[in-house]
C-alpha cells in the first residue's frame, strides 16, 4: 500500500475549520480542503485561509477522482461537538480508510476505543502524523487493518431499525389498534422565522381566502424557538386547525427532510413568511401540478 503523504478536509457540516488550520504536519505533507461549492460564503472564507495557512483547495471531484483522493490522503475530521454522525466516517470505515478523529463519544460508539488514529489534542495529532512518517507509515497501516477486522454489524440498516425497535422511548409507546388517518389533498409548510409581523395575514389568505375547492392541511414551522409564544398567540386568533412545529435551527431548510412523516397528503407546497398568498395561490399551483406533473 503507498504511504499517504497529504491530509485533508472533507464536508463542511460541523467541521471545526480551526482544528484543520492549526494541525501541524510533517514537512513532506500537503493539507487539502475539498470545497463545498454550495456554499459561497464558506468558500470565500476558506480560500482566504489557504493562502494565509499554505493549503491547497480542491473544487468538486468526479467520483473516481474522489478515490483517488481518499487513496492518496488521510481525512481529517474534527466535530465542533460530540452526538454528531458522520456520512464521512462510515465511508472511511467500509471502504477501510485510515482517518484522523478528535476522539468523542459518539465517535468511539462508531470505530471502538482503541482505534489508532484518534487524537484529543491538536498536538497529538501532529505527532501521530509524524510519529507514522518515522516508522514507516505503521500507523496509517495499523489504521487500516483495525478497520478491515473490526465488526462492522452495528453499523448496518438492519442493526439500526433494531436499536430503534428495542429503545426504551420506542417500547413505552402504549399499544394501539390501528389508526386511518384522514388523508387531504394538499399539505402547506409555512417556514417562519422573525418575520412574524405579517403571519397572521399569511394565515388568513390561505384559511379564509382561497379560491381552491380541495382539502388542506397547515404546518406552521417556526424555527425561532425564543418566539414560539407570539406564534402561538397569533395561530389562536384564527378558528382553524393548525399544526404547529418549534424548532431552534433550520440549516439548509433541513425541514424539508421531515415534512414526508408528517403530511397527510401526497403533495407539499413550502411557503416563507415573506409573501401574502393571493386567491388563487393554491388552485394555480395544483393546476400547474395537474398540467405539468412532478418535475
Amino acid at each position: 500500500t503507498n504511504a499517504r503523504s497529504s491530509v485533508v478536509m472533507i464536508g463542511g457540516y460541523m467541521r471545526d475549520i480551526d482544528d484543520f488550520l492549526k494541525l501541524v504536519v510533517p514537512n513532506n505533507f500537503e493539507k487539502i480542503i475539498l470545497l463545498n461549492e454550495t456554499d459561497k460564503i464558506r468558500q470565500k472564507y476558506l480560500h482566504e485561509c489557504a493562502s494565509q495557512f499554505s493549503i491547497k483547495i480542491i473544487n468538486r471531484l468526479s467520483d473516481e477522482e474522489y478515490e483517488q483522493l481518499l487513496l492518496t490522503s488521510i481525512p481529517f475530521l474534527s466535530l465542533k461537538s460530540d452526538g454528531i454522525a458522520s456520512t464521512l466516517l462510515i465511508e472511511c470505515i467500509w471502504s477501510c480508510t485510515p482517518i484522523m478523529v478528535r476522539r468523542f463519544q459518539s465517535m468511539e460508539e462508531y470505530l471502538g476505543r482503541d482505534y489508532p488514529l484518534f487524537f484529543d489534542t491538536l498536538d497529538q495529532a501532529a505527532s501521530l502524523l509524524s510519529s507514522d512518517v518515522n516508522n514507516k507509515n505503521y500507523l496509517q497501516l495499523s489504521a487500516m487493518n483495525y478497520l478491515a477486522n473490526m465488526n462492522k454489524d452495528h453499523l448496518t440498516s438492519e442493526a439500526f431499525i433494531r436499536s430503534i425497535a428495542n429503545s426504551a422511548s420506542y417500547l413505552a409507546l402504549p399499544e394501539s389498534p390501528e389508526t386511518e388517518f384522514p388523508s387531504v389533498d394538499l399539505t402547506i409548510c409555512i417556514c417562519s422565522y422573525r418575520r412574524t409581523e405579517d403571519l397572521l395575514r399569511i394565515l388568513r389568505a390561505l384559511l379564509y381566502e382561497q379560491d381552491f375547492n380541495g382539502t388542506f392541511e397547515v404546518i406552521l414551522w417556526n424555527n425561532d424557538f425564543d418566539r414560539r409564544s407570539e406564534v402561538e398567540r397569533i395561530c389562536g386568533l384564527l378558528n382553524k386547525p393548525i399544526r404547529m412545529i418549534h424548532s431552534s435551527d433550520n440549516y439548509y431548510c433541513i425541514v424539508r427532510m421531515c415534512m414526508l412523516h408528517l403530511m397527510n397528503s401526497e403533495w407539499l407546497l413550502t411557503i416563507d413568511d415573506d409573501m401574502i398568498p393571493s386567491e388563487r395561490f393554491l388552485s394555480t399551483f395544483v393546476e400547474r401540478r395537474n398540467n405539468y406533473g412532478a418535475r
